[in-house]
């Protein structure tokens, strides 16, 4: 029984009947010129409407559309996105290639007021699991798993929606390394599983700090699943994907995540409107906040806001190489010997905004460190530690000494430019366009 909530946020996250009818004729639109342009070509293949759109699990103008491009298995696979290059190009549609274990393809298509951003995947037609060459090879065979549950249970679409929204609002959505959240196919999954999002929800209590879920029964057990997928693909939820039984869907979520979505579960009672709505932070708002909290707290503040440009790299990409450049930033700071109180990473993509934020307790050091050497019964480890070294003592049986700080106070080695930044992370980050200190 959908409550009186879940009706009023389907009611707006959902496209209305004529709303789904324009756009599907968008995409029937452009899944014949595709084919058009294909049939000059000679080539063999088909065009599959998938993701959400396929599956009709979309979000109403908040969405794209996914076209496989189905290759014969004739072709040889490194060529497969060369060839559909070719159909794009020959059907005279402006598109811009996107780096990818096969390149694909983005293009904008529909009326003024009415544009559609399809993602053109070059795939292989296959007609088993030895076949696939690539994970994307079974996308269509996810699409189809949805549909044959949708027949089982109708109300399943709207669902789906709802947990998508609600999964959204709560910051935990999204399979991008930076974000480590519930990947939309992992949701799909969850949905079909158990029915409706507040059933979903309801089992979440009694998940503990490893669930296994396995919904075409598989295996006879976890012990069995464990060993047939590997060590290194366990997570905190193990969710046996439908199509390829050795692989976890929820690979890609984080024990962070994990245990947000059970601290979640564990204090539902009902759903309320404040549940689906999301709200974006913005990144004025989150420096003030942090300018507050020190003031209050005596503690030292320290952001770095970068301006960052995506164009040839995916927004994965960026965003992961972001975030690994904000663990080098705090392995940095934490070489020094400032400890680090708290520390946030913030990234908006579609602003162009990046904020690594970092709160110490102390914004200076004493002059001087100790440095603990070896025991002091070890002979030749002791003369080691003692070369060059006048003065020691000893404490809890091991050698000790004073040294000279290289850096005692953070203002010292806070104004890190790009071209730092660059050096530390050894990749290329010439998206990001600016850095601003604020401290």
């Amino acid at each position: 029984m959908v409550g009186l909530i879940e009706r009023r946020v389907i009611e707006r996250i959902a496209p209305s009947k004529q709303e789904h009818e324009d756009y599907e004729r968008i995409v029937l639109k452009f899944k014949r010129k595709l084919k058009r342009a294909s049939n000059k070509l000679d080539l063999k293949c088909d065009f599959f409407i998938g993701g959400s759109f396929g599956k009709n699990t979309y979000l109403k103008d908040n969405f794209d559309v996914d076209i496989f491009c189905r290759f014969d298995l004739s072709y040889d696979d490194d060529k497969l996105s060369k060839y559909l290059e070719a159909i794009l190009s020959k059907a005279n549609l402006k598109y811009k290639i996107q780096k990818g274990s096969r390149d694909y393809f983005t293009v904008s298509f529909g009326p003024r007021g009415k544009k559609i951003l399809f993602e053109v995947i070059p795939n292989r037609k296959i007609k088993n699991l030895d076949d696939m060459l690539n994970s994307t090879d079974v996308s269509p065979l996810h699409v189809e798993f949805i549909k044959s549950k949708v027949i089982e249970n109708p109300v399943l679409p709207n669902q789906i929606r709802l947990a998508k929204q609600f999964f959204k609002a709560k910051g935990l959505y999204g399979a991008e390394s930076y974000i480590n959240g519930f990947s939309g196919h992992s949701i799909d999954l969850l949905i079909a599983y158990f029915g409706t999002l507040e059933n979903l929800i309801k089992s979440a209590k009694t998940w503990e700090e490893r669930t296994f879920i396995d919904i075409c029964s598989f295996y006879n057990d976890s012990d069995e699943a464990f060993k047939s997928i590997g060590d290194d693909k366990v997570s905190n939820l193990v969710l046996i994907d439908p199509i390829i039984k050795n692989r976890n869907a929820s690979r890609a979520l984080n024990n962070e995540k994990y245990c947000e979505f059970l601290l979640i579960a564990n204090n539902f009672e009902r759903f309320e409107e404040k549940d689906f709505i999301v709200l974006k932070p913005n990144a004025e708002e989150i420096i003030s906040d942090v300018k507050q909290f020190s003031k209050e707290n005596n503690l030292n503040f320290l952001i770095y806001r970068f301006k960052i440009a995506v164009k040839n790299e995916s927004e994965d990409i960026v965003g992961s190489k972001m975030l690994k450049l904000f663990h080098k930033t705090m392995d940095f700071y934490e070489s020094y010997d400032f400890e680090i109180f708290r520390e946030d990473f913030f990234i908006d993509i579609s602003k162009g905004v990046c904020l690594f934020i970092f709160l110490f307790e102390k914004k200076s050091l004493p002059l001087i460190k100790k440095i603990v050497g070896p025991k002091a019964y070890m002979k030749e480890a002791v003369i080691a530690f003692l070369k060059g070294r006048d003065r020691y003592f000893i404490e809890e049986s091991r050698v000790c000494v004073y040294e000279k700080r290289v850096v005692e106070k953070i203002s010292n080695i806070s104004n890190i430019s790009v071209e730092d930044f660059q050096r530390m992370l050894n990749k290329d980050i010439s998206f990001v366009k600016s850095v601003r200190i604020i401290k």
